[in-house]
C-alpha cells in the first residue's frame, strides 16, 4: 500500500487534487484501503468517487462498489442508495456476474429499509435464480430464502413464501439437526406458513415438535416457549377448541408477568387470541371483546409488530362481527 500512498501524494502535490491522474490514484488508493479495512478508507473513495469524471473506468466501478458497501456495513443508506441505483441501472439487462450481484443484492437490502418489500423480493429472485448457474456461497443463498421467506409472508402471500421456508428448513435439518435453535426457528416459520395456508391440522403438529423440543432444552418459561405456545393457541382458537386457547393464553400471561416481560407485540398478540377465545363464548363475550380490541390496538401503534401477526390478530374482529 506504501507505493499507491506515496504515487497518490506525489501527484496531489504535483497536479492538485482535481487532476484525472490524482483522481484515479486515489480511487486506487482508497480501494486497497477499503480491502484491509483501513478507516480512511470510507471519506477517500467519497471524495474521489464525486470528483471523478471518468464514470466508465473499471477502477471507478470497482471504487464504488466498495465506497457503497462501506456506506452500507455503516447503516448510511441515504448516501450509498444513489450509487447503488447507478450501478444497479449498469448492470441491469446484463448476463449476472459476480459484481452484478453483489449490487443486486445491496439495492435489495437499501429497499427493505425503505419498506419496499415487493421490490427487493424480486431482486432476490433475480440472485437466486444466478446463483443456480454459478458457485455461490451456501450461507449466502441460505440468508436469501430466509429473507424471501419472510418477506412474502409479510405481504400475505404464503404459497410464495413456502419453498423459501422449507429449502431453510431443509438445509438446517441437514447442517445443525432437528434440535438445533435455528432448525426450530425455521420449523416454526413453516408451521406459521401452513396455518395461513388454510391447514391447521399440520401446523399444531408441526408447533407441537418445536414446543416439545424446545421446553426439553430450554424449560417452559424460555421466550421462544412463550412464543411457540401463543401460536398453538393460535391454531387451537382456529381449530375450534377455543377453551384450550384460553387455557394456553392464561398460563403465557403468568408466566411472562412472573418474568417481568408482560409487554411488547408478543404480550399484545397472546391477549388478542385471549380475547377472541373470550368474544366466541356468549357467557364471555362481555369480557373479550374489549381485550381484543385493545391488543389490536397496541399491535398497531407498534412498528415492530409483524404484519402477520396484526392480520391474525385484528383479523378476528371481522371474524366475530364485532
Amino acid at each position: 500500500m506504501t507505493p499507491l500512498r506515496a504515487a497518490w501524494a506525489t501527484r496531489d502535490a504535483t497536479l492538485g487534487p482535481e487532476h484525472p491522474d490524482t483522481i484515479r490514484a486515489a480511487l486506487a488508493l482508497g480501494t486497497v484501503e477499503a480491502d484491509v479495512g483501513l478507516p480512511a478508507a470510507q471519506d477517500r473513495l467519497r471524495e474521489a468517487v464525486q470528483r471523478s469524471p471518468a464514470r466508465d473506468d473499471p477502477l471507478y466501478r470497482t471504487a464504488v462498489d466498495r465506497l457503497s458497501g462501506l456506506l452500507l456495513s455503516a447503516g448510511d443508506v441515504a448516501a450509498a442508495e444513489p450509487l447503488v441505483r447507478a450501478a444497479w441501472e449498469t448492470h441491469r439487462g446484463t448476463p449476472a456476474s459476480e459484481e452484478s450481484v453483489r449490487v443486486a443484492e445491496r439495492l435489495a437490502r437499501i429497499e427493505l429499509s425503505r419498506g419496499r418489500r415487493g421490490e427487493a423480493a424480486l431482486l432476490l429472485e433475480g440472485v437466486l435464480a444466478s446463483a443456480a448457474g454459478r458457485a455461490a456461497d451456501e450461507a449466502t443463498v441460505l440468508e436469501h430464502h430466509a429473507t424471501l421467506a419472510r418477506i412474502y409472508r409479510d405481504l400475505d402471500r404464503p404459497a410464495a413464501a413456502m419453498p423459501h421456508a422449507r429449502f431453510v428448513l431443509e438445509s438446517r435439518q441437514r447442517s445443525s439437526g432437528d434440535d438445533d435453535d435455528a432448525t426450530l426457528d425455521a420449523l416454526d416459520e413453516v408451521a406459521r406458513l401452513e396455518l395461513d395456508l388454510g391447514r391447521a391440522a399440520e401446523a399444531e403438529r408441526l408447533f407441537v415438535k418445536s414446543l416439545s423440543i424446545r421446553e426439553r432444552r430450554h424449560g417452559r418459561a424460555a421466550p421462544a416457549v412463550l412464543a411457540v405456545q401463543d401460536e398453538i393457541a393460535l391454531v387451537t382458537l382456529v381449530r375450534g377448541r377455543s377453551e384450550e386457547a384460553i387455557d394456553r393464553c392464561r398460563a403465557t400471561i403468568a408466566l411472562r408477568q412472573a418474568a417481568g416481560t408482560d409487554e411488547g407485540w408478543r404480550a399484545a398478540f397472546t391477549r388478542s387470541t385471549l380475547g377472541a377465545a373470550l368474544a366466541t363464548s356468549p357467557q364471555h363475550r362481555a369480557e373479550g371483546e374489549p381485550l381484543l380490541r385493545e391488543a389490536c390496538l397496541h399491535l398497531g401503534d407498534v412498528d415492530s409488530a409483524p404484519p402477520r401477526v396484526r392480520r391474525w390478530a385484528c383479523g378476528w374482529l371481522e371474524r366475530l362481527g364485532l
